[in-house]
């Protein structure tokens, strides 16, 4: 009687603890950088309490600070940060040449943009002149974080080191029982 054992597949990354599909999903989804960013804006600080009753765990948001915009500010200033910052872009492969000239032109236009239309609605959208310039400065390290993954094409050539699979197969045979004579005298 024979009996094999099967193939086993483990899993190793960079980071010795997640498997393939929560690395990539850390590496492409933006959410809580995005995130972080809206209640730095609204001047709120996401906490996490227990509740006394059940023990669940739930969020609350607790003022820290004031916020840099009125409501319509801050839907015009998100619009402007998730056109930009969102995993669709990070998957994107933006060609640059070795000077970098197409990236660069990307950023000025970018800032270009967001800033004309923030310093054109400064009053409708509730921003005091002096946080103008920490709102821009704040919003374009987080763009160019994000979007300079993506020059030619770096963010999907770094996913092999992130999602590395080994497969480690073995065959053994083991043989169990009685062994008895073919042919008997």
């Amino acid at each position: 009687m024979t009996e094999q054992q099967g193939q086993t597949t483990s899993i190793k990354t960079d980071v010795g603890y997640y498997d393939t599909a929560s690395a990539l999903s850390i590496r492409l989804n933006t959410d809580s950088v995005v995130r972080k960013f809206e209640l730095d804006l609204k001047g709120l600080r996401e906490d996490i309490i227990i509740d006394k009753e059940t023990g669940d765990e739930k969020i609350i948001f607790v003022p820290d600070g004031n916020p840099l915009a009125n409501k319509l500010g801050q839907q015009a200033i998100m619009g402007h940060l998730n056109a930009v910052v969102n995993h669709q872009n990070v998957m994107g492969n933006m060609r640059v040449d070795n000077k970098g000239d197409e990236y660069a032109l990307y950023l000025r236009r970018t800032r270009r943009g967001i800033a004309q239309d923030l310093m054109t609605n400064l009053s409708r959208f509730g921003i005091a002149e002096d946080n103008f310039a920490g709102i821009m400065s704040r919003m374009m390290r987080l763009v160019e974080m994000i979007t300079s993954r993506t020059i030619n094409d770096g963010e999907r050539r770094t996913y092999a080191k992130t999602t590395t699979v080994q497969e480690n197969s073995s065959s053994q045979t083991k043989e169990t029982g009685m062994k008895i004579p073919l042919i008997s005298k």
